[in-house]
């Protein structure tokens, strides 16, 4: 069908898939030539529903059907959108950009505050994602699609560099596709043994090996591999579980704590 006059002039209303309604089909396309189809006319009850009458070709028969209609009065409906944020041309820090769309729609869509997104993506700062420490790199990505978003942020920043790997991440993960994806920018592996039942480092660093030809290393603590990595001061990336990053900044911590009171 199709709007003749009003607002919508010339759009067309798209007939619904919902079976209770396929009459309507039926009487638009049948209907007896000449017969004024555009013109409905009808009471709306309190559900929302209309009855509405038409002739059919085939048999002449005149056949009633209910049709659920939806009708916005243009001084009733919303006012139009007059704000636009293009995410894409935001500087939003470490911040994942889809995630960061996702949250602005998702809060547009459940409040009418009147915030400054772009001031609030510009300044917020996610602690574990391509967090950059001395000459580490730590970011909590543990899946293909984060470890994606890392490989990003290193070919940007970091663009032709080699990095030795702090990695540990639990049985149930794509191990197979987070090693393959990143490992071509790793020089060495350290895989690092995790108190926690979920972790199994000599099945990951089995694992790692015979998807790379890089050397490989099975670690006792998270902490002796960051304490190597600070001392040697080559590019470094703890990445593969929260658990993991944890670890890795108390370490951190620690370690500069020990230096400074040597110091």
């Amino acid at each position: 069908m199709r709007i003749i006059s009003g607002r919508f002039k010339g759009k067309k209303i798209f007939e619904p898939r919902d079976l209770k309604t396929r009459p309507l089909k039926d009487l638009v396309k049948e209907s007896q030539p000449g017969l004024p189809r555009s013109f409905i006319k009808g009471k709306g009850s309190s559900d929302g529903t209309i009855e509405i009458v038409g002739l059919r070709k085939r048999d002449k028969k005149s056949s009633i059907t209910k049709a659920k209609i939806v009708v916005v009065d243009p001084q009733y409906s919303s006012p139009t959108e007059d704000k636009e944020i293009y995410i894409g041309e935001l500087s939003y820090c470490n911040l994942n950009i889809e995630s960061s769309a996702c949250a602005i729609t998702a809060f547009r869509l459940f409040s009418e505050e009147d915030i400054n997104f772009k001031s609030i993506i510009e300044n917020t700062f996610l602690k574990g994602r391509c967090d950059e420490i001395d000459n580490f790199i730590l970011d909590v990505s543990h899946n293909p699609a984060s470890v994606k978003n890392l490989i990003s942020f290193l070919n940007k920043n970091y663009r032709g560099k080699k990095f030795t790997a702090i990695f540990s991440s639990m049985n149930e993960k794509d191990n197979v596709s987070i090693i393959k994806e990143i490992s071509s920018l790793i020089c060495e592996w350290n895989i690092c043994s995790v108190a926690d039942n979920r972790f199994d480092t000599a099945s990951l660093a089995n694992l790692t090996e015979s998807l790379t030809d890089t050397k490989v290393n099975k670690v006792n603590t998270v902490y002796s591999a960051v304490e190597r990595g600070y001392h040697e001061g080559t590019p470094q990336i703890v990445f593969g579980s929260f658990i993991t990053v944890s670890e890795a900044y108390k370490a951190l911590d620690k370690i500069k704590k020990v230096n400074r009171e040597i110091n």
